[in-house]
């Protein structure tokens, strides 16, 4: 049974996912996902899902699927972005850019005093796949601290047991150093054999100005097929213009 410390809960307004569903992080997500699966490997999706709409304009970056460097990337999962009707994950999960037979976890996740029971029957919705993509918007969250922007150390530790695969994403924050921080999750992680794409794109502003946009993406329990597959991304990445990646 996962236990989590909720002495340190700092509950707070979290980005939701319709409004962001198809933008460019989407886009880059799904293309590292179709990267790395192997033939024949399900996939699990744990959205940490969050209804409703936060009022903020972000989550409109689509100039990319004007961007010809931008469909290089994966083309197929390009034309399929570009003919979406709408903004919502439910609407993603139904197109065909996903593995067959991917599994998805959708419940919304709660306040802190439910989060114990949420994680319960997120991981027990998942236990059959052999790879899950966690992806909470603000990547994993102190020891000790739960938000329904992050996953929770112990919830990634859950997901990860008895060497599963697991991808996670993650933003990196303003309050340390990139490589400090990447540093230390990598420790926090170690025993799960932890390899990250650390990747930045450039967004277009409203005054035509752009600014980057940093996400990294870890996988823990991979192997060399999954290390040659994380450098063959990486290399695609770093071709499209204005986008870089490396791996750490």
């Amino acid at each position: 049974m996962l236990r989590l410390d909720l002495s340190r809960n700092r509950e707070g307004i979290g980005l939701v996912r319709d409004q962001y569903a198809g933008d460019v992080s989407d886009y880059l997500k799904y293309a590292f996902l179709r990267a790395m699966a192997e033939p024949g490997t399900s996939l699990g999706m744990a959205w940490y899902y969050l209804s409703g709409h936060d009022g903020r304009a972000d989550g409109r970056h689509e100039e990319y699927l004007a961007d010809p460097s931008w469909a290089a990337l994966d083309p197929d999962l390009f034309r399929a972005l570009k003919t979406r009707t709408g903004r919502s994950v439910a609407e993603l999960e139904g197109m065909e850019f996903w593995p067959p037979g991917t599994s998805f976890h959708r419940d919304p996740v709660p306040v802190a005093r439910a989060r114990v029971q949420w994680a319960e029957a997120m991981i027990a919705s998942l236990q059959d796949v052999d790879a899950v993509f966690a992806d909470p918007d603000n990547g994993v969250s102190r020891e000790g601290v739960v938000s329904r922007k992050s996953a929770t150390i112990s919830e990634v530790r859950a997901l990860a047991a008895d060497g599963r695969t697991v991808y996670l994403i993650r933003f990196p924050h303003r309050q340390a150093s990139h490589d400090d921080q990447l540093r230390s999750y990598h420790e926090v992680f170690g025993d799960f054999r932890p390899a990250t794409l650390r990747t930045c794109v450039r967004v277009l502003n409203r005054n035509g100005s752009t600014s980057p946009r940093i996400r990294w993406f870890s996988v823990f329990n991979g192997d060399a097929t999954s290390g040659e597959r994380l450098a063959s991304f990486s290399a695609r990445v770093s071709a499209i213009r204005g986008a870089k990646a490396e791996l750490a």
